[in-house]
Parts: C-alpha cells; structure tokens; sequence
C-alpha cells in the first residue's frame, strides 16, 4: 500500500519496477484519485488499483505500507499498521533526523509489535536531509 499516495509516489514507480507486486495506492482526495486512475492508464501498469478511501478504511492485510508526506507517527497511526500488516513492515520517507527521533519518542512502538530502524539517503539535487523510518513488525 503506497498510503496518501498523492501523485503516485513512490507507488507508480515501484509498481512499474516490479510488475509481479500488486500495489494499492490509498488516496482520500477525490481529486487526486482522478488523477492517480488516470496516470494508472497512461503507465500502463495494470498491477496498481486506486482505492479512494482513508488508510484506516482499508481492511485487507498486507505485506508492506509505504509512504512520503502522509502523517507523522502517533498512536492511533500504529495501530492501524498493526492491523494492516501480515507481519510486514512500514517504509516512510522522512526528512531530518531530529524530527524522527521527537515523532518515536511519542509512541510506543514496542506496544503496537514494531521495532525501528533509521537509515539514511542521499536524493539527488537536494541539499537537505532524508531518512527512510523502517518499522518492522514482530508480529
């Protein structure tokens, strides 16, 4: 699931890379699922389905939860990737890393079956810091 997918990122291209992975881009704007159908067309990739709902509307399990500019971390957040996921993990794009450590230290991951790992990246043409947060479940 590429959750607030908003232009198709990172959901489109990764589905254009991997065309065996189904991919289920979650969207809540009207708009941008409008959008989001229509770029589906235009790539031609037929493993994506747009779902036009919240994230905590979507009752399939699956493997792995993507995001970038979607949410920061809370409680109610966890726990519905706790429901979500068959023991799979959540990728988020972040920037700096002090804002990562002050979103963590809100939540208790432990509680909701996560443990964290922080790595950082390189995007070119940008000066400014990034991070994917992995949050892998124990469950």
């Amino acid at each position: 699931v590429d959750a607030g997918s908003g232009a198709g990122l990172p959901g489109i291209p990764f589905a254009i890379l991997h065309p065996g992975v189904h991919i289920h881009l979650v969207e809540r704007s009207g708009r941008r699922v409008g959008f989001l159908r229509n770029a589906r067309i235009v790539a031609g990739v037929s493993n994506v389905d747009v779902r036009g709902t919240e994230l905590n509307e979507f009752a399939q399990q699956i493997d792995a939860i993507v995001f970038r500019a979607f949410l920061p971390l809370s409680e109610d957040l966890l726990q519905i990737f706790s429901r979500l996921l068959a023991g799979g993990a959540v990728i988020a794009f972040k920037g700096r890393r002090s804002t990562i450590d002050r979103e963590l230290a809100a939540v208790d991951l432990e509680r909701h079956g996560f443990v964290s790992s922080i790595v950082p990246i390189s995007v070119p043409n940008l000066e400014s810091e990034r991070h994917l947060l992995v949050l892998k479940s124990t469950a």
